[in-house]
């Protein structure tokens, strides 16, 4: 179970003074959902993601997974122990450009002290899944933008996390791309993961995600299932309520 209470997160501006780019957000999501996190560009979306990373320290809040609990002091001996349970794809993400995608999840794997019979197992995979064979073998500096994403998410996942959180995903993708990664997400669902999945696209959210959060301005302003979330908006659809928002 991910509990999330009263997350904050404020940065200091020169100009502007503080930023409060999280502010007193609260869910939970328990083993085997997943949560669409939707919002306009400087939501505090990837600000979230990266503090459920632990790549973030909060400003205030607490957090726990399957009893760990984060330390929002910067206990890293604590949050390193978290990390192990933890797979992040976030926006920026990228690779070693003189290794091939193999070997990048030889080394992701090795890192996480995998088996490895099991990893070679789990790559071989990953391979057929996402139709990675024609250019596993090659180094990633050649490879087109879906074909990186497709390696970065079976990065995120090498070592089996029991909180997935991919930030974007289908970013910059071509629509058969998109499909392939959406269909792989969907398959890499199980009833002990749980998985943050951030996108702009209303289509991946209601096929993919189980509940949604919407952050606006730093706010989680609804969440719950998409039913739920548009009883609480008084809206027809996500359109129209992401509408309303720009407007405000």
């Amino acid at each position: 179970m991910l509990l999330v209470e009263g997350l904050s997160r404020t940065f200091g501006d020169a100009r502007t003074g503080e930023v409060h780019a999280l502010k007193n957000a609260s869910f939970e999501l328990a083993p085997g959902e997943t949560a669409g996190l939707l919002g306009m560009n400087g939501a505090g979306k990837s600000t979230l993601l990266r503090i459920l990373a632990t790549t973030l320290k909060a400003s205030a809040g607490t957090l726990s997974l399957n009893g760990l609990e984060y330390k929002v002091e910067g206990d890293e001996q604590a949050n390193e122990k978290i990390r192990h349970h933890v797979g992040f794809l976030s926006g920026s993400t990228g690779l070693y450009k003189r290794m091939t995608g193999k070997e990048t999840l030889e080394f992701f794997g090795r890192m996480c002290s995998m088996d490895e019979a099991e990893l070679q197992a789990k790559i071989e995979d990953f391979v057929t899944r996402l139709g990675m064979v024609d250019f596993i073998d090659r180094y990633t500096d050649k490879y087109s933008t879906g074909q990186k994403q497709k390696v970065n998410i079976c990065r995120a996942l090498i070592h089996g996390p029991d909180l997935l959180i991919l930030d974007e995903a289908t970013t910059g993708l071509d629509p058969v791309a998109r499909l392939q990664v959406t269909e792989f997400i969907q398959k890499m669902r199980n009833p002990q993961r749980m998985m943050m999945y951030s996108t702009h696209y209303f289509d991946e959210a209601e096929n993919l995600c189980d509940k949604l959060l919407v952050l606006h301005q730093g706010v989680l302003m609804y969440s719950g299932t998409k039913k739920e979330v548009l009883e609480q908006a008084e809206c027809q659809s996500l359109s129209e309520l992401f509408a309303g928002l720009a407007k405000s």
